[in-house]
Parts: C-alpha cells; sequence; structure tokens
C-alpha cells in the first residue's frame, strides 16, 4: 500500500505506539529552509542502532539538507531522491554505518531508479555507506562517498562520482556480519 504524500511513515518500532502528530505530518520533508524533518531529528539523537522501516515511502529531498548520524543507521524505503547538496555524516568523530536499500524484496529491474543521488551530495568519512536496489542506482554531479552500491539494475556514476571502496560496508547491516571478511572481485572498472 503507498502512503499518499502528507501521511506520516512510522519507524518500526513506533508502529505499536503510534504517536499522535496532530495530523497527518511528514515524516520525510524538504525544507526550503533546511531545516530537520522528523528523520533528520531522530537519526542526529539516536542512542542505538536503529532501522526504519518506511518501505512504503518515497523520500524526495530537493534542498540541501544536512542529515547527521548519531548511531548506525538502515533505512528501509521504497524509493529514494535527492537532488540538492546534501550532506551525511556522523554527529562525532566515531565512524557510524548507514544503509539505504530500496525497494528490498522486490525482483531485480532496470525499469526504474530506485535510489538518486545527485548536485554535490557529501558523505563525511565518517559515515560508511551501503546501498542497495533490486532497481537502477543514480548517482551523479560530484557526490562522494565510502562504503559500496549494489544495484541489480545497474549503477549511473556520471559527473566526478567519487566512491571511496569499504567491502565492510555491505556486512554493516543488522544481521548480515558474518566472521569472516567478504570475498572482493572487481569484474569491471572505468576510468575517464
Amino acid at each position: 500500500m503507498a502512503l499518499a504524500p502528507g501521511v506520516w511513515c512510522p519507524r518500526r518500532d513506533e508502529v505499536s505506539r503510534r504517536v499522535d502528530r496532530g495530523g497527518p505530518a511528514t515524516y520525510f520533508q524538504s525544507n526550503s529552509s533546511g531545516a530537520a524533518d522528523p528523520f533528520m531529528t531522530a537519526i542526529s539523537t539516536e542512542a542505538s542502532k536503529t532501522v526504519y522501516d518506511a518501505t512504503s515511502c518515497n523520500p524526495s529531498y530537493s534542498r540541501a539538507q544536512t542529515f547527521s548520524f548519531n548511531a548506525d543507521t538502515v533505512l528501509e524505503v521504497q524509493s529514494y531522491t535527492t537532488v540538492g547538496s546534501d550532506t551525511y555524516s556522523s554527529t562525532t568523530a566515531t565512524v557510524h554505518d548507514f544503509s539505504l536499500l530500496a525497494s528490498p524484496g522486490v525482483a531485480c529491474s532496470t525499469s526504474a531508479v530506485d535510489i538518486s543521488v545527485s548536485n554535490s551530495s557529501s558523505f563525511a568519512s565518517s559515515l560508511v555507506v551501503f546501498m542497495y536496489t533490486p532497481g537502477e542506482a543514480s548517482y551523479a554531479n560530484s557526490p562522494s562517498m565510502t562504503g559500496q552500491i549494489v544495484a541489480c539494475g545497474g549503477i549511473t556514476g556520471s559527473n566526478s562520482f567519487a566512491l571511496t571502496f569499504n567491502p565492510s560496508a555491505s556486512g554493516e547491516i543488522p544481521g548480515s556480519s558474518s566472521a569472516t571478511s567478504p570475498t572482493v572481485s572487481v569484474l569491471n572498472k572505468y576510468v575517464g
């Protein structure tokens, strides 16, 4: 079931204790002032690893936003789009993990871009990022990050796309870690 615009997309732990926010508040907002939305406020204050189950939501940020993570975070969404000069970082010098899972559980497809990050989005080295989609991922216009992007439908990286590969990024998803290091095989490398 897709939620209409303006409907609150709750965190997994809030489903059983849904808080009345005085009407249909939007959990993911692109505020023209760059002010934090409820999601940004929550991730900046979390004290422990947290999974946000928003699989029926399509967060789209069109302004420059700041995402500050105080703990390891997993965000499960239908799709995720940013088109502003967004900044992602840890609230402290502690390195945190951010896993973005778009359309989890769906079969591989090249019919849709489920993750789109553009316009100089910056992920600080204090944040190890893992992005997964069974669809396509678009990463353009000078974004940079440390981690991994796994897109079954393919990845479009353009205009000074910079990715510092971190083989442990995918092992940081709660419930997916293993006692052994992952094996990494590079099939194609493009330099342009």
